[in-house]
């Protein structure tokens, strides 16, 4: 089958490839609206969440929830998070990760940002114990 050469044609073949791999499909309104949301929930500006994404999808919520939690009580759990800070962390993520997007549910997200939270508790009590 040869190329085809119109416009319309490659533009449709080029919807149809996004369509069929997953790919997000969000155009720059929709960006900078999610954009102006998580910014605002999570009270962090563009920059700071830039240098939270990592190099998939999981270690970006882990790393959003670093930043917004860089020290916290020893006993500190997922559940004491903000639920509107963990919704926002995951529509960042998926943001940046559109490939991945599909991939990893909410509760896989949650899953990661969790351990976060209780990998720091673990690492608390060793030291904790340590000294005694």
């Amino acid at each position: 089958m040869p190329r085809p050469t119109d416009q319309a044609t490659n533009d449709y073949l080029i919807d149809i490839g996004r369509i069929l791999s997953g790919a997000a499909n969000v155009d720059a309104d929709e960006k900078s609206d999610i954009l102006l949301r998580v910014t605002s929930a999570l009270d962090l500006t563009e920059t700071q969440l830039q240098t939270c994404k990592g190099k998939n999808i999981r270690i970006t919520v882990r790393q959003i929830m670093k930043m917004i939690h860089p020290d916290t009580p020893i006993g500190f759990k997922f559940a004491d998070v903000d639920r509107d800070h963990i919704a926002a962390a995951r529509e960042y993520a998926r943001l940046m990760h559109p490939q991945e997007e599909t991939m990893y549910t909410d509760g896989d997200l949650n899953h990661a940002m969790g351990h976060f939270f209780a990998a720091k508790t673990h690492k608390q009590s060793l030291k904790n114990y340590n000294d005694e």
